[in-house]
């Protein structure tokens, strides 16, 4: 039943040594938003322990959303490499979550949380503040940032948290993510077609389509989540990130 457990396999042109894959989750071994020596630990001793794949907890991308780790800026890149050093001599690959928690986390200052549109989550109860269009783009370049950094501090690759009600869902839900065309003074207007209507248009004609992450093909787990396909708005080649539509 088994039997294939132990032999590789790829993600794309990216050999895992096994089908064991520990998926992200908290452990609250951060401090400060930077990675520890006993979060180094940790990961250390699975990976010692066999494990082929691991996915670091949710790093939050964006100022607006954070949790235990927090990719904001460059000074993560010293503690992804000391990480990276200590595990590569076993074999077991590193991806990193990439994570923006949307209409169901409250800001970091208590100010409501920030998501497609002002449709409420059942956990926070709270009425978000839609984002504006300067807004989209600064987070759409974050997540990008938030890529070249895991890519500088020398892990295997990403995954995009796309589930569980977080932004990147929600942006996609007919439920939560009304997110329509953009008007005067860069605001967002609702789309508040009923729900089958949005479903059932033909894609040329759906008013907010997924955008497409690229950074590398084959170092990218969930890689379709938002509106625009992606491409890095300084170097525009599509491969690197994110940024403005093709």
């Amino acid at each position: 039943m088994y039997e294939r457990a132990l032999s590789p396999i790829r993600i794309g042109g990216l050999e895992i040594r096994n089908r064991i894959a520990r998926t992200a989750h908290a452990t609250m071994m951060a401090r400060d938003g930077k990675i520890t020596d006993e979060l180094i630990a940790y990961h250390l001793a699975r990976a010692q322990g066999g494990v082929g794949l691991t996915i670091l907890e949710a790093a939050g991308v964006h100022p607006s959303a954070v949790l235990s780790l927090a990719n904001l800026d460059d000074t993560i890149i010293d503690g992804y490499r000391r990480l990276a050093t200590a595990i590569a001599p076993t074999g077991m690959r590193l991806f990193q979550q990439l994570w923006h928690g949307g209409h169901i986390y409250m800001q970091p200052d208590g100010s409501p949380p920030l998501a497609p549109s002002t449709v409420p989550s059942p956990i926070a109860g709270v009425a978000p503040r839609p984002f504006t269009l300067r807004q989209i783009d600064e987070l759409v370049a974050a997540y990008g940032a938030a890529a070249r950094r895991v890519e500088k501090g020398g892990l295997d690759g990403v995954e995009v948290h796309a589930g569980h009600g977080y932004l990147a869902q929600s942006a996609r839900s007919c439920d939560f993510g009304h997110l329509g065309e953009h008007v005067g003074n860069g605001l967002v207007v609702v789309d508040d077609r009923p729900c089958e209507e949005r479903r059932s248009a033909p894609i040329r004609e759906r008013r907010y389509e997924p955008w497409r992450f690229e950074w590398g093909s084959d170092r990218l787990l969930e890689p379709e989540f938002f509106g625009h396909r992606v491409r890095d708005r300084q170097s525009g080649d599509g491969t690197t990130g994110i940024g403005g539509s093709a």
